[in-house]
């Protein structure tokens, strides 16, 4: 099976793109840990799916969290995908599709996490009155993640999702003093 086979951002991928024109990027990623971290998720595939296809018959890219695969956390393969997929979008003067839905990061990647999001947040930077870029918020984003979500050119979010980059729970409480 390929990452996410039958998830909820592989179908959203699938509803995205046209019929049959969505060509994944780094379909069998796996996650990245050390031998000190391994455990038995190590064989787990990366927690995005990333490519390009037709929309309305005009070639966009896309990349969609999978929270279904380790949570959706972001690591440093995770970021080399989304890196990769902008590099291609930029260089064909394509737009990006980002859809939120990630847990954050995993406890155990340390700064490795801090370092991949940077990196992401360069990408979305440089791309940044190149190429548009819209983000959909499917689900969790939080944090870096929803700055990350903010420099893009649109924001979307679904009814149900959360983006916020303080709790709401500290915010009302710190306000409340």
């Amino acid at each position: 099976l390929r990452a996410g086979e039958g998830s909820a951002a592989r179908a959203q991928i699938a509803m995205l793109f046209d019929s049959s024109t969505f060509v994944e990027i780094g379909a069998y990623t796996k996650r990245g840990f050390s031998d000190f971290l391994s455990t038995e998720k190590s064989n787990e595939f990366e927690g995005v799916i990333s490519g390009y296809g037709a929309i309305d018959g005009k070639l966009v890219f896309a990349f969609a969290e999978d929270s279904s695969r380790m949570g959706g956390a972001i690591d440093e393969r995770h970021a080399k995908k989304v890196e990769e997929l902008y590099r291609l979008a930029t260089k064909n003067g394509a737009p990006v599709i980002g859809i939120f839905n990630s847990n954050g990061t995993d406890i155990f990647a340390g700064t490795a996490s801090l370092a991949a999001y940077g990196k992401i947040m360069a990408q979305v930077n440089a791309a940044s009155g190149v190429i548009p870029q819209i983000a959909f918020v499917a689900g969790k984003c939080i944090g870096i993640s929803a700055a990350t979500a903010s420099m893009f050119d649109f924001v979307v979010k679904a009814k149900d999702a959360e983006l916020y980059v303080s709790s709401p729970a500290l915010t009302v409480a710190g306000n409340a003093q």
